[in-house]
């Protein structure tokens, strides 16, 4: 549906419009179930991480999702604010649950969880449908595979899990995503 032009999509029953990159629009349609959008300083990794989330989140009407951070500092400053404003700027119905750091879509039956990565072992015990680990590379690789063993909510229809990052040299997320072999 996105190629680079302006686009509409109906996500959870709402029309949603943006102007994907060619490499932003490929991230948003791909159905893989690990996913990287990989690129430099000021290239909308956060941004397109936030669409997808909504995405995501129409795709899996009453299940829960979570937007994940290196740490709450950088979830609360950068990817909870970005989500927000895109949320208002489309008209999104939601409640915010600052104590919980989890955002309710009652009209969708959703949840999205807010979540800091820095003590991994804080990630275990979640049911996630799908979730999106943003600026992965400066994460420990315990996030990414405490978050993967948690796509398992039982009403999912698509579970993903997906990596926004800066390149940062041949770490994990280079291993994970260019050295390892996949059948998806």
């Amino acid at each position: 549906m996105f190629d680079g032009q302006s686009a509409t999509e109906t996500v959870a029953r709402r029309v949603v419009t943006m102007t994907p990159l060619p490499a932003q629009a490929q991230f948003l349609q791909s159905n893989t179930r690990h996913l990287a959008y990989v690129g430099g300083y000021g290239s909308g990794k956060t941004f397109v991480a936030c669409f997808k989330a909504l995405r995501l989140m129409g795709r899996n009407p009453g299940t829960v999702g979570a937007l994940v951070a290196p740490t709450y500092p950088m979830m609360r400053d950068t990817l909870w604010k970005t989500f927000s404003e895109i949320l208002d700027a489309n008209e999104f119905p939601y409640e915010f649950h600052k104590s919980e750091w989890r955002v309710s879509f009652p009209e969708f039956e959703a949840i999205v969880l807010l979540r800091s990565a820095d003590k991994p072992d804080r990630l275990k015990g979640l049911n996630l449908s799908w979730f999106i680990l943003d600026e992965a590379a400066i994460c420990d690789v315990a996030a990414w595979q405490v978050l993967v063993s948690r796509l398992r909510d039982p009403g999912a229809y698509q579970y993903q899990g997906c990596l926004t990052t800066t390149p940062e040299g041949l770490n994990w997320v280079y291993e994970e995503f260019q050295e390892k072999v996949r059948d998806d």
